[in-house]
């Protein structure tokens, strides 16, 4: 199995080879967008046709639209069935996860506040047997957020990008990223 630098993607349009997309998610002129309907209480997004080995490999990408209120939230996720590395914001916060099934303690989780203009990037990293979460402003440099041993699923993850309604969110929940990368 191969790492993500196949999943690399512009979103110039949205591409079927790479990504399975729920209603609501559309791509195009270089923006990923993923709507959720008012009153809902759901997920909706885009997950990769394939899965990865993620070990010795990262993969980054940009909220450019991220959630602003407590109602929703924006993730990106590499996961493995029911078990997830992930980045999830929501309002003025961003946790880090690991679930894990594998783990006897269901894994672990960080949480940071969330700066539009201190973490806009999210890279997720596997090297040396951890995963670091990264963040960065304008895609570098770079901060460390957290690290959590590396899963022994982590050579079959699939990756997401998404945006969760919850609380039967009053209007359409609006999450826009760009610029998806994967190396190597």
């Amino acid at each position: 199995m191969s790492g993500p630098a196949s999943l690399h993607d512009d979103f110039r349009f949205l591409d079927d080879t790479k990504w399975q997309a729920d209603p609501g998610v559309s791509a195009g002129n270089g923006v990923l967008t993923i709507l959720v309907p008012p009153g809902s209480d759901d997920y909706a997004g885009v997950f990769s046709v394939q899965q990865f080995d993620l070990h010795d490999c990262e993969a980054t990408v940009h909220i450019r639209t991220p959630s602003n209120d407590d109602d929703f939230a924006a993730y990106f996720d590499l996961g493995y069935r029911n078990s997830f590395l992930e980045f999830f914001q929501s309002g003025g916060g961003l946790s880090l996860i690991a679930k894990d099934e594998t783990d006897p303690d269901g894994g672990a989780d960080s949480y940071m506040l969330f700066v539009r203009d201190d973490s806009s990037w999210w890279r997720i990293q596997e090297q040396g047997g951890l995963v670091h979460w990264w963040t960065a402003p304008d895609g570098g440099p770079w901060t460390k957020r957290w690290s959590y041993p590396t899963p022994p699923w982590a050579a079959t993850v699939g990756f997401a990008l998404g945006a969760h309604a919850v609380n039967d969110n009053p209007g359409t929940s609006r999450v826009e990223f760009e610029s998806l990368n994967g190396s190597p």
